[in-house]
């Protein structure tokens, strides 16, 4: 990538070795300044020790490493890192890479296009701001896990749906059991956990079979090809788990505790 002088500084990239571009805008281009990963290609272990090297560039010829910079993302982060290097030739130059504070910023972009159009004649002023090109650039990761929520949320609430008609139907259908049970003096959290277990027996295999395929399409399936990414770990899983079985036994509970505080009087009167 061609840049001048301020470019780094401008875009907070650090060196870690060495200096920044002269502001040098006539002449031969003599100096380039390359990234960490750039180092390991040519098996140079200090930065230190890679200052004062040059590279031959084609059409450029031998370049001096006047500085290295620590890596940085210069692409989506489906890409790894790899060696990269900044050059300075002024004639290269398309782009004018602006760091902008204004309470009126729309003011600010005309004043620039007024600029602009001294320095650029008839070509049109385009103007966009970094944040906003990084945005669009993960555009499809935002969709993506809009749908993947949607899908989850109506998953789930089917899937709840769906347990408590079941605990519906089986409280209804063991109803003058809770009534007998309850007049042989069983407590209300007794028969309670006696209506819940089996649900909670069904919901500890589905995390079961669940989590392992979960895991697998999220982290070697839909971003395998992802060089960076970050990890699905223990606490995530976990904190999936208590979520589904809290989601779970407020459904069982919400049917069973009702059932078991019924009067026994009013469940026994017809037999």
């Amino acid at each position: 990538m061609f840049v001048d002088h301020n470019y780094l500084s401008n875009l907070n990239l650090k060196l870690v070795a060495g200096k920044h571009f002269p502001d040098q805008r006539e002449g031969r281009e003599q100096f380039v300044i390359v990234n960490e990963e750039f180092l390991k290609k040519f098996e140079i272990t200090s930065p230190v020790d890679a200052l004062g090297e040059t590279i031959l560039v084609p059409g450029a010829g031998e370049l001096i490493i006047i500085g290295v910079t620590k890596n940085f993302h210069y692409t989506d982060l489906k890409m790894q890192i790899q060696g990269f290097f900044f050059r300075y030739d002024p004639n290269m130059f398309n782009y004018a890479n602006l760091k902008v504070t204004s309470s009126d910023m729309h003011a600010t972009l005309a004043n620039m296009e007024t600029v602009w159009k001294s320095i650029g004649g008839e070509k049109k002023f385009i103007a966009r701001f970094f944040d906003d090109e990084i945005e669009d650039a993960y555009a499809e990761y935002y969709s993506t896990i809009k749908i993947y929520a949607f899908l989850g949320f109506l998953a789930i609430s089917i899937s709840c749906l769906g347990l408590l008609g079941m605990v519906v139907y089986t409280t209804e259908t063991r109803i003058k059991e809770i009534g007998v049970r309850k007049v042989m003096g069983a407590s209300t959290s007794t028969i309670a956990m006696l209506l819940s277990k089996d649900y909670l027996k069904l919901m500890l295999v589905a995390a079961l079979i669940a989590t392992p395929i979960t895991y697998f399409f999220f982290d070697t399936v839909l971003f395998s090809e992802h060089s960076y990414k970050i990890a699905i770990g223990a606490l995530e899983i976990v904190a999936s788990i208590l979520i589904m079985f809290l989601l779970g036994i407020g459904t069982i509970l919400s049917q069973t505790l009702k059932a078991s505080r019924a009067n026994p009087v009013d469940t026994l009167r017809y037999e």
